[in-house]
């Protein structure tokens, strides 16, 4: 867990979570204070959907049953709750199999585009 002094030096973060296993990112999120950690450590935070297990969850479930941690990455720190919705969008664009329906409909749509894709969607408006 962080102290009390990182909390306050770190701000709003972004993080993302690796399976040890298999070097593979699995999740990125935005928090403050001790989030990343509540997300890895808190049974409560398991949400079902639709009668299934978050994908999240079920990862960290995983990664516990052979008695590992997901590896934590803190990408950017001290940020503004704006900066913070706009990096972890980009940084998640990096991972197009991550779950992104959390995020807002215009990060979404204004995500990765190829050049062409770009043209077709702004030429004429």
């Amino acid at each position: 867990m962080f102290s009390n002094e990182v909390i306050h030096r770190l701000g709003c973060y972004i993080y993302r979570l690796i399976d040890p296993r298999n070097g593979s990112t699995f999740y990125v999120g935005k928090g403050f204070g001790n989030d990343i950690f509540n997300h890895i450590n808190d049974d409560n935070t398991l949400k079902y959907s639709n009668e299934t297990l978050d994908l999240k969850c079920h990862d960290i479930q995983n990664i516990k049953s052979v008695s590992l941690a997901p590896i934590c990455i803190i990408h950017r720190h001290n940020l503004t709750f704006e900066q913070a919705v706009a990096a972890e969008a980009a940084i998640i664009d990096l991972y197009p199999h991550i779950d992104s329906s959390h995020l807002k409909s215009d990060l979404i749509q204004t995500g990765p585009l190829s050049i062409n894709e770009v043209i077709n969607r702004y030429e004429g408006c």
